[in-house]
C-alpha cells in the first residue's frame, strides 16, 4: 500500500512547481551547510545525535521523490516502534507538505498495526485538521474499523475534503459488506449524521451491492428511511439489472415507491439493455407498448430508444411503424427522431416534418430538440431549415432555440433581433426580445 501511496504523492509533488523546487534547493543547501559545519568541528566534543534523526536528514536530501518518500516511510515506521512521540514531533517539523503527509500517515498506520487504537487516536489528534488528517484517516480507516467499529465511525465526521470523504466512504462500505460487520448494514445509515459523508456512504453501498446482487440492493434501498438521492442509487441498480436480468429489473421496478427514482431506474435500465442487446430490447419494448401503451412505458422507452438509435438509425423506425395504436406510434417516432437528430439532423427533420402543422406541446419539445442538436453540428444548415419552416408554433419554437444559440456563441445581437422579428407569437417574441436586451 505504501508503494502505491508514495507513487501517487511522488507524482503530485512534481506538479507543485517552482516554489517546491526552490524549497527543496534551500533545504538541500541547509543540509549541506550543516554537514559542512560538522566536518570542520569533528575534534570538538558533541552529544551524539539520534540515529533516526540522522537517517531522516539523509532521506530528506534524496532528490528522487519516490525514493525519498519510501525511505521516510521506512524510517518513521521503525522509529514509531521505539519512541512514537519523538518521531511524531520530528514529522510535524517537516517543511515539505508531501514529506510531512507521508510521515504523519505512516506513523498513524504504524501505531494501528500495533493494535493500540488509544495511542493511534492520540497521534491523530496531534495531526493538523485538513488534508493532513484527512489523509491519515482515509488510509487508516479500515484498520480502525477492525479495531473498534463505533470509534472508527466517529472519525468520519473529522474528514473535510470531498475526495477524502468519498475515499473514507468506500472503505466503510467495503467493511460493512464484510461478514465481520454485515449485521450492521441494515441500520448503519440511521446512525450516521446527515451530510456529505452519509450521502457518499449510501451511494457506495448501493453501488457495491448492485454489482453482486441488484435484487438485494434494491430491497435494501427500499428499506432505508430518508435515503439521500434515491434516484442516483436507483441508476446504479438499474445498470446492473440491465446487464444481468433486464426483464427482472422491469418487474423489480414496481417495488420503488419514489416516482422520480422509478423513472430514473427504468430509463437507465432501458439504455443499458439496448446497449448490450439492442434488438432484444427493442422487440420487448414494442411488444410491451402494444399491450399496455406508450404512456405506461415512457420512462424505459426514453433510455432504450436513445441507445438503440446510436446503434442503428433505420431499424427503430421500421419497428415503430408496426405499432398499431396511432398515438403510441407517433409518440415513439418523435422520441426516436429527437435522438436521431444528434447523429443525422437532416433525416430527423424530414421525419418530424409531418407533425408540424398543428404540433402539441410534446411535439414542440421534439422540434426544439432537433433544432438544438442540429445547430450544434451545423448552424448554417440548421438555420436554413428553420428559415424554411412554415409560419407557426414549430417555427417560433425553433427560432427561440436559434436565438439562444446565437447569443451563446458569437453574441451577434443584431442577428438575434432579426430572427426574433420572424416569431409569430407576440408573447414569445416579446420574451425573446427581452432576453436579447438583457444579454448585452
Amino acid at each position: 500500500m505504501i508503494a502505491t501511496r508514495t507513487q501517487f504523492r511522488a507524482k503530485c509533488i512534481l506538479g507543485i512547481g517552482l516554489l517546491a523546487t526552490i524549497t527543496l534547493v534551500l533545504l538541500l543547501r541547509k543540509n549541506r551547510e550543516t554537514l559542512s559545519q560538522c566536518q570542520t568541528t569533528v575534534e570538538r566534543p558533541v552529544t551524539r545525535a539520534n540515529p533516526k534523526t540522522d537517517r531522516m536528514q539523509s532521506a530528506l536530501m534524496e532528490k528522487d521523490n519516490q525514493k525519498r518518500l519510501i525511505e521516510i516511510d521506512k524510517i518513521v515506521v521503525e522509529w514509531s516502534n521505539v519512541d512514537v512521540d519523538v518521531c511524531l514531533n520530528r514529522a510535524l517539523q517537516l517543511e515539505n507538505i508531501i514529506d510531512k503527509q507521508t510521515a504523519l500517515t505512516s506513523i498513524f498506520l504504524a501505531v494501528l498495526d500495533q493494535k493500540d487504537l488509544k495511542k493511534a487516536l492520540e497521534v491523530l489528534e496531534r495531526i493538523p485538521r485538513g488534508d493532513l488528517r484527512d489523509d491519515a484517516i482515509a488510509f487508516g480507516m479500515r484498520k480502525c474499523l477492525n479495531l473498534d467499529f463505533d470509534k472508527a465511525m466517529r472519525l468520519t465526521s473529522q474528514v473535510s475534503g470531498r475526495g477524502m470523504i468519498n475515499s473514507v466512504a468506500r472503505k466503510v462500505s467495503e467493511a460493512l459488506l464484510d461478514p465481520a460487520h454485515i449485521d450492521r448494514l441494515s441500520s448503519v445509515l440511521d446512525n450516521v449524521p446527515y451530510g456529505a459523508f452519509r450521502t457518499s456512504l449510501a451511494q457506495e453501498l448501493v453501488s457495491k451491492m448492485a454489482t453482486d446482487n441488484p435484487q438485494s440492493a434494491l430491497g435494501w434501498l427500499n428499506a432505508q428511511k430518508d435515503f439521500p438521492n434515491p434516484s442516483e442509487a436507483a441508476i446504479s441498480i438499474a445498470c446492473s439489472f440491465g446487464i444481468t436480468d433486464p426483464a427482472g429489473g422491469v418487474e423489480a421496478s414496481k417495488t420503488i415507491a419514489n416516482k422520480a427514482a422509478q423513472d430514473k431506474f427504468m430509463t437507465c435500465l432501458g439504455a443499458t439493455w439496448a446497449r448490450n442487446k439492442p434488438s432484444e430490447a427493442g422487440t420487448w419494448l414494442l411488444g410491451n407498448i402494444q399491450n399496455s401503451g406508450y404512456a405506461a412505458n415512457s420512462a424505459i422507452a426514453k433510455g432504450l430508444i436513445s441507445e438503440w438509435i446510436q446503434w442503428d438509425h433505420d431499424e427503430p423506425f421500421l419497428q415503430i411503424a408496426k405499432v398499431m395504436n396511432e398515438d403510441d406510434r407517433n409518440a415513439l417516432t418523435l422520441e426516436a427522431a429527437q435522438d436521431l437528430a444528434k447523429f443525422d439532423p437532416l433525416k430527423a427533420s424530414a421525419i418530424i416534418g409531418g407533425y408540424l402543422d398543428s404540433p402539441d406541446k410534446a411535439t414542440l419539445s421534439v422540434v426544439r430538440g432537433v433544432a438544438r442538436n442540429w445547430l450544434e453540428r451545423d448552424s448554417i444548415q440548421a438555420s436554413n431549415w428553420i428559415s424554411g419552416l412554415q409560419q407557426g408554433p414549430a417555427k417560433d419554437a425553433s427560432i427561440d432555440v436559434l436565438v439562444d444559440n446565437i447569443l451563446s456563441t458569437d453574441g451577434n445581437v443584431e442577428a438575434a433581433r432579426n430572427w426574433a422579428a420572424n416569431v409569430n407569437s407576440n408573447e414569445l417574441r416579446n420574451s425573446i426580445i427581452t432576453r436579447i436586451s438583457n444579454s448585452k
